[in-house]
């Protein structure tokens, strides 16, 4: 399960609120923070990935 600032993060960068490679990269790892397990990671980089346009 994905948390909820991975989610928000990603409809942040879909949405154009964060721009710039660098803040992209500096909001997602900030967002992986709290994950605990290598499934729930898995799951968070390939949102974030898809996320971005």
């Amino acid at each position: 399960m994905v948390s909820t600032a991975v989610k928000k993060t990603a409809d942040d960068i879909k949405k154009l609120r964060i721009q710039g490679a660098r803040n992209i990269a500096l909001a997602a790892l900030s967002s992986l923070e709290g994950v605990r397990s290598k499934k729930e990671l898995e799951e968070s980089i390939a949102l974030l990935s898809k996320s971005r346009p």
